[in-house]
């Protein structure tokens, strides 16, 4: 059975099979103009958001969505993000 553990500085971490898999997933964070946090993460499945009250917060609903993500799709091999420099 998989399972996901929470986040720690390194990345999450998946259980699969009773071998444990570290996948870095970067992430945004910003405060709407309401007061409220968001964070994002892209990855080649798609993507992933939260909305929280504090950074916390809004980084514990991401990883919930990001788990979500990875129960639907898998982990991803190598996740990459592409963005153009001026």
């Amino acid at each position: 059975m998989e399972h996901a553990e929470a986040p720690n500085h390194a990345g999450w971490r998946r259980t699969v099979g009773g071998m444990k898999r570290m996948v870095q997933i970067p992430y945004e964070l910003e405060q709407t103009e309401d007061g409220t946090w968001a964070a994002h993460a892209s990855f080649p499945s798609g993507g992933a958001h939260g909305l929280g009250d504090t950074p916390e917060d809004a980084v514990a609903d991401l990883y919930e969505a990001v788990s979500l993500v990875i129960e639907e799709f898998g982990v991803p091999p190598v996740l990459t993000i592409v963005q153009d420099v001026a």
